[in-house]
């Protein structure tokens, strides 16, 4: 098949194409400009409307992303001054979404690692960013230049995937077109019969869209991976580590307790339940454990792909931090999406155990069990 062919393929047929497929539509030029239009095709937008949806750099929003990485780019550059010769360090490029940059009242996981005296980290992080606009605009290009550092963290997709009640294009009440027959074929041992009986529940009402956008999304990593790995590459000796999200609970509720005493007003101004449960609702889909199942299965799926690509033996120096499981409650999350600071903390840990460890530790480290 020829490279319109293929992507047609990947758009309407998703589930019968495959990693090979994959590889031959890549081989045949496939690049980010065809990435890009693919997203465009499942989201049914417009380049120009695309652009703006995928904007993190604008109002209150955008505000507060400047502010908060005014704020980290001073603490890097004070941490290079005082730098002295035979110090022990490392140079860390960070590039993602909010769980890299919640701009306010919660420590996320740079955050934490900023911690770390010997950590000198940069961060292009931004809340609501797109991986796509990320590796589409070539954000990271710049920093890995100049900076060489020896550690590149990426996390991106979410956005993608939730903001402006995208999160409805993926579920239909009686899709029928299961990706799994039966519980025995889900490819993760790791899972629980009870969380691989919420998979199956799932199930009948995911659309073909989800599973393209999956394939957009590995799509783009690969692409990244296989041009900073390439053998002529300055940058394919850098240690690379990607994320892919804990199990989120849908939900709508204005939260509050002692310790973060400014919740109800973030929950408030960042609309709580605009990600996951209103275009669950949208779509007529108002139980619960429904909603639930939903969220577990991409998010799930989501981890796969990546999890995909750090097994992968031409890139023995990407890594996966895997947060599933991470929250084990209500209590832990501080919205739909972001985990509390006291969280974020335990998936720092993780972060820190493969830029201490790598070469030696798991290429999948399981956050939970640091």
């Amino acid at each position: 098949m020829d490279k319109d062919q293929l992507t047609g393929e990947l758009l309407h047929h998703p589930l019968s194409f495959t990693d090979q497929m994959l590889e031959d539509l890549l081989d045949l030029g496939f690049d980010f400009t065809d990435i890009r239009k693919c997203i465009e095709k499942i989201y049914d937008l417009s380049e120009t409307q695309l652009i703006e949806t995928s904007n993190a750099n604008t109002g209150v929003l955008g505000k507060l992303n400047r502010r908060s990485t005014s704020k980290r780019t001073k603490r890097f550059n004070r941490k290079i001054k005082r730098l002295k010769q035979g110090a022990n360090y490392k140079i860390i490029y960070a590039e993602g979404d909010s769980w890299f940059q919640f701009p306010v009242f919660v420590k996320d996981i740079i955050d934490w690692l900023n911690k770390r005296k010997g950590y000198i980290i940069y961060s292009d992080a931004y809340g609501g960013d797109w991986i796509t606009n990320i590796i589409y605009e070539s954000q990271y290009v710049p920093a890995l230049s100049v900076l060489r550092p020896g550690y590149f963290l990426i996390s991106g997709g979410g956005n993608d995937l939730v903001g402006s009640n995208r999160l409805a294009i993926m579920v239909q009440k009686n899709y029928n077109q299961p990706k799994y027959l039966s519980a025995s074929s889900i490819p993760d041992p790791s899972l629980t019969q009870s969380q691989k009986d919420m998979i199956m529940m799932a199930q009948p009402h995911i659309t073909k869209e989800f599973y393209a956008f999956l394939w957009a999304i590995k799509a783009q990593y690969l692409f990244l991976f296989k041009k900073l790995y390439a053998p002529g590459s300055t940058q394919k000796d850098i240690i690379s580590i990607t994320q892919g999200y804990d199990y989120a609970i849908p939900g709508n509720k204005i939260n509050f307790s002692l310790r973060y005493p400014m919740q109800p007003l973030v929950n408030k101004f960042l609309d709580n339940g605009c990600w996951l449960k209103r275009p669950l609702t949208i779509r007529g889909i108002f139980d619960e454990g429904l909603q639930r199942a939903l969220v577990m299965t991409f998010i799930f799926e989501f981890n796969q792909i990546f999890i995909s690509l750090a097994n992968d033996q031409r890139f023995p120096n990407v890594y996966h931090v895997d947060c599933r499981d991470l929250a084990t409650k209500m209590k832990d999350w501080y919205d739909e999406l972001h985990y509390k600071s006291c969280i974020f903390r335990k998936a720092a840990m993780a972060y820190e155990f493969i830029i201490e460890k790598h070469g030696t530790c798991n290429k999948i480290v399981r956050a939970k069990n640091l």
